[in-house]
């Protein structure tokens, strides 16, 4: 018998969380449990990329419409209408709306915390109320082993908070074949011969675009360009941050993008000058494109990079590394070479979409037998 997972999120993009959401229903339809994505929105609001994104794959998508900030009975209706069996949250709204619309039991609920930001006295707020959450559900996950940390310091005593790595489908990321570097790079108005250095994400404060700028304003500019694949709040202040620092020539805003392969295909170095992360997918998917990369030993990346090994630690904030870091990529290639093979040999070995799935599923199949 079929087992319906109700997989919830608010989203406002598609980023490394939605990208997790839909990998990981990916991989469990092959199973009995069928996977159902359920998109937090009010009647007004189109469908979020998440949701047209999955209807691609082929799995069922529900809107969970909101006339109020916690309306829950809609949900509620949903669940019922939809013989919805386990509950699956990301993300403080979806983990609130989630207890609300069960009768506040709490044990049908899997919860996986992506992150926690605490950027705000509402963010902060609102991690509080998850973590209160957490404390009924039946199944809490964390995506590292620091933001397990994250979730311990909010007093939850609780010794059964489960580590599962994000993970990534290989047969997806990797080289392309027959592929025209120097027509794609023409397309999106890069140079011919311009070292390309990428950072994917969410334009906030959080991924640390401003460090990147202020290091490359002190580079050659005739030799590099970044490419910044994403969107936010902070993008006319990161427009204007490249104005000032005389950079905006090389740098360049693409926005949301559907070719994230074929950009990760004609970059040459990746970078993640994050202040916080839980298991970046963006980091993930670089690696096994087999690009080196550079980045700050935050959440769970101290845990996939060995430095000099399959890429390069820089400390967060620290411009003056993250420069010098850049500068000995750029003259030499065969070191490029060496950290991105190494780095595919990780994700091959540790972050595959296979194996995060078959921890999922225990849980699962863990949940079901205790619901029986």
């Amino acid at each position: 018998m079929a087992i319906k997972i109700l997989h919830l999120i608010d989203s406002s993009g598609y980023y490394g969380t939605e990208n997790v959401i839909i990998t990981l229903c990916k991989q469990i339809m092959k199973t009995r449990f069928v996977p159902v994505l359920g998109c937090i929105m009010s009647e007004k609001e189109r469908l979020p990329e998440v949701g047209v994104v999955a209807e691609t794959y082929g799995i069922q998508v529900l809107p969970i419409f909101q006339s109020t900030k916690f309306d829950w009975w809609n949900l509620r209706k949903v669940l019922r209408e939809q013989n919805i069996n386990l509950i699956h949250s990301h993300g403080y709204k979806a983990s609130v709306l989630s207890f609300l619309a069960d009768g506040m039991k709490g044990e049908r609920i899997i919860i996986t915390c992506h992150l926690w930001t605490n950027e705000t006295l509402r963010l902060n707020i609102y991690a509080f109320l998850e973590s209160l959450i957490m404390r009924k559900a039946k199944v809490v996950v964390a995506v590292s082993d620091t933001v397990k940390t994250a979730i311990l310091r909010m007093g939850i005593r609780r010794k059964d908070i489960n580590v599962i790595y994000n993970g990534i489908d290989l047969r997806k990321w990797q080289k392309l074949q027959n592929f025209n570097k120097l027509q794609y790079r023409k397309k999106i108005g890069l140079k011919e011969d311009t070292i390309v250095v990428s950072l994917f994400g969410r334009l906030n404060k959080q991924k640390g675009h401003k460090f990147l700028f202020e290091a490359i304003s002190g580079l050659n500019e005739k030799s590099i360009e970044v490419i910044c694949s994403g969107d936010g709040p902070l993008r006319r202040e990161l427009e204007a941050l490249s104005n000032s620092l005389k950079v905006n020539y090389n740098v360049h805003f693409l926005g949301f993008r559907d070719d994230v392969k074929e950009l990760l295909e004609i970059t040459d170095i990746f970078v993640l000058p994050s202040l916080d992360e839980g298991l970046p997918m963006s980091l993930l998917e670089a690696m096994a494109m087999s690009k080196p990369v550079v980045v700050t030993p935050v959440g769970a990346i101290p845990s996939v990079i060995t430095d000099r090994k399959n890429g390069i630690l820089v400390q967060r904030e620290n411009v003056s590394e993250l420069k010098d870091a850049l500068q000995i990529l750029i003259k030499d290639p065969r070191l490029r070479e060496y950290l991105g093979r190494n780095a595919r040999e990780t994700v091959m070995e540790k972050y595959s979409s296979e194996k995060m799935a078959a921890k999922y599923l225990d849980k699962y199949k863990e949940m079901m037998r205790c619901t029986h």
